[in-house]
């Protein structure tokens, strides 16, 4: 059972504090960031996670909406750029990402998440209550990180939406668990990849 303590009051244990001090000097990666030349990468907040009877449905995702809006808003006004990623089941998506629709996303409940994450069906919009803008970018996303090759088309670093690197990425989103892994982890693992600092 995932709760909302367990999701959202993030506490490092203390070997792994012990652990970071051990690797580098500082407790943080990144002393300062320009926010300019900064994203706030959105994952996934959409019907199909987070509404109520929707085939991937996390409930206490919902409880996420204000501090979303919040950085969302903070983002914006600090000049950075905010991008929602929307997961995305479509033809391009049924004809490059078969393993995905053969090997795990089957039977009834891959039908359902192939419905409900279709472009134009309701889970596939934003949850409500998001508060986007719009100078937000909207990313669609075939794969379980936008930034990998085949995803999404999206190039950090041949974006006009972003700037010059190196970049920051926060990365925030809807799955747990398994999920978070999978998108937001696989983003960040992404940005590092590319050189953006996540």
């Amino acid at each position: 059972m995932i709760t909302e303590e367990r999701l959202h009051r993030v506490a490092l244990p203390a070997y792994v504090i012990e652990r970071i001090a051990q690797r580098r000097s500082s407790a943080h990666a990144f002393e300062r960031i320009d926010p300019v030349r900064t994203a706030l990468v959105v994952v996934d907040l959409q019907n199909g996670f987070m509404a109520p009877g929707q085939p991937a449905e996390i409930p206490v995702a919902r409880a996420i909406v204000p501090n979303v809006n919040r950085l969302a808003e903070a983002t914006r006004e600090a000049g950075g750029t905010v991008v929602w990623i929307k997961n995305t089941f479509d033809q391009e998506a049924a004809q490059t990402w078969t393993v995905w629709r053969t090997s795990f996303a089957t039977g009834d409940w891959g039908q359902r998440m192939e419905e409900a994450f279709t472009p134009g069906n309701f889970g596939h919009e934003l949850y409500a209550g998001l508060k986007t803008a719009p100078v937000d970018l909207v990313v669609l996303k075939r794969r379980f990180s936008a930034l990998v090759q085949g995803s999404s088309g999206l190039d950090p670093h041949d974006s006009p939406h972003f700037h010059t690197t190196p970049k920051v990425s926060a990365n925030t989103g809807s799955s747990a668990s398994m999920a978070v892994n999978r998108s937001i982890s696989g983003n960040s693992r992404a940005c590092g990849i590319l050189g953006i600092r996540s």
